[in-house]
């Protein structure tokens, strides 16, 4: 077979004919030339960013928003025990609110006794007054027991001056009459002794009697005169004495009766009006145990008590986050972890993420380190501040986080009054109460410093 049978006539013409030698030869095409310089200046931009851009440093935790008043823990200041709970947590209270009621059994048992204690106080009869006919409780009213006896004794003591003042009177009326009958008696013979000294005189005068006669006489007059005038003393003597009759002594013992009614009388109105003051003071002291009312307005975070429970005094009932109106502004208490809280300074920029808001559709907020505490928190520290043992359980995670407060940048340009990543933020107030996610910038760093460590593990430079 010749040389020529081996290649077709129009290729070895293609080959030979000076036309093709005159072509131009396409190294890359238009296409191509484009896709090299997007390559080229993505190249470029990748190297700017990377000498000049930056890339944050975050710390993130999460945490709740809060207001600035803080968390206020509602204590009940009675024993009792719980007959109804009107609130759950998530709600919204105002100040004043019933929270639960609480029973005061013992309180309302101490208002009836002393009740009972103004009625008895209230019929004692004066006039009549007995400890044994008295219903009130003498062992208490001691004072009032004392003047009752008192008076008891008194009202004797004049019963027995008034029997003695009878009988000195039927004494004295007895022996006046014996003394005015003796007068008169002493009067008759007095004026029959007169009678016979005058006759015996003349007769004695004229010598018709005898001298011893007359003497006799005489003497029988004389004796007379003084009966008389000792039974006209004894007479007045008598009649004088009837102003030293016991008299005096039954109007002493009436007086002191009287002063001692009287005293009873005034004991008994001020330990009436002690009594008044006690039942209202109790009342009210009733009526604010048995209702435990919230101590601010604000959201309810943790209910301690169900309905059945026995509460003691000084005991938590619930926490409330307090109103954003009550304090000054929200802010955001975030726990992150102690590796990277160290890394966390005051000042710094924060985006807080409220768990109630979309972070795609609306931002987030923003808001600058208050606060960053030196140890890690406990967990009964932030027990003080959340309020809910859950919720502690669940921020603190495995350890005890670092606790970053942040102060929201209020912005009154917003729904919220809060700057947000985005113009407006979402259409909703924030409440207090509300989870979020927290992410502090503690750091930028230039994209190339981040890959020249990286090469130069890889390349031996």
């Amino acid at each position: 077979m010749s040389e020529k049978g081996v290649f077709r006539k129009v290729s070895l013409d293609r080959l030979s004919s000076p036309e093709e030698l005159d072509q131009r030869l396409t190294v890359t095409s238009p296409v191509g030339w484009l896709a090299c310089l997007a390559v080229a200046l993505l190249i470029l931009t990748g190297l700017i960013w990377g000498i000049f851009g930056k890339i944050p440093d975050k710390a993130v935790g999460e945490g709740i928003i809060i207001s600035s008043g803080g968390i206020a823990r509602v204590i009940h200041h009675a024993d009792g025990q719980i007959t109804d709970v009107s609130v759950q947590d998530g709600d919204y209270v105002e100040k004043g609110d019933v929270i639960a009621r609480v029973e005061q059994t013992k309180l309302i048992e101490e208002i009836n006794k002393l009740k009972e204690d103004l009625k008895a106080i209230r019929n004692l009869n004066l006039e009549k007054t007995s400890i044994e006919g008295s219903k009130l409780n003498l062992n208490v009213y001691g004072q009032i027991a004392e003047l009752i006896t008192d008076i008891e004794n008194a009202r004797t003591n004049l019963e027995v001056m008034k029997a003695n003042l009878i009988t000195a009177e039927t004494d004295w009326e007895t022996e006046l009459e014996q003394a005015k009958w003796q007068l008169q008696q002493a009067k008759i013979q007095l004026e029959k002794n007169q009678e016979d000294y005058e006759s015996l005189k003349y007769l004695f005068n004229n010598g018709a009697v005898s001298e011893s006669d007359f003497k006799e006489a005489e003497r029988g007059f004389i004796l007379s005169k003084s009966t008389l005038r000792i039974k006209r003393q004894n007479l007045n003597n008598l009649e004088m004495e009837a102003n030293i009759l016991p008299r005096s002594q039954v109007l002493e013992a009436k007086n002191n009766l009287e002063v001692l009614k009287k005293q009873l009388k005034d004991m008994c109105l001020l330990k009436e009006k002690e009594l008044q003051d006690d039942i209202g003071n109790m009342q009210e002291q009733l009526f604010n145990n048995s209702e435990i009312v919230a101590s601010v307005s604000g959201r309810v975070l943790e209910l301690q008590v169900n309905k059945g429970d026995v509460v003691s005094a000084g005991s938590s009932v619930c926490n409330i986050a307090r109103a954003v109106r009550e304090a000054e502004s929200l802010e955001a208490v975030v726990y992150v972890p102690v590796e990277e809280g160290k890394k966390i300074l005051p000042g710094m920029e924060v985006n807080i993420s409220p768990t109630t808001v979309k972070k795609e559709e609306d931002g987030f907020m923003l808001g600058n380190v208050k606060s960053v505490s030196e140890y890690p928190a406990s967990a009964q520290g932030m027990m003080l501040t959340l309020g809910n043992a859950e919720l502690v359980k669940r921020l603190s995670g495995k350890g005890s986080p670092i606790e970053v407060r942040v102060e929201l940048i209020r912005d009154n340009s917003t729904v919220s009054a809060y700057r947000w990543s985005t113009p407006d933020g979402p259409d909703m107030i924030i409440d207090s109460g509300t989870l979020c996610l927290g992410e502090v910038k503690v750091s930028q760093e230039r994209p190339i410093s981040m890959i020249v460590p990286f090469i130069k593990r890889i390349l031996p430079i």
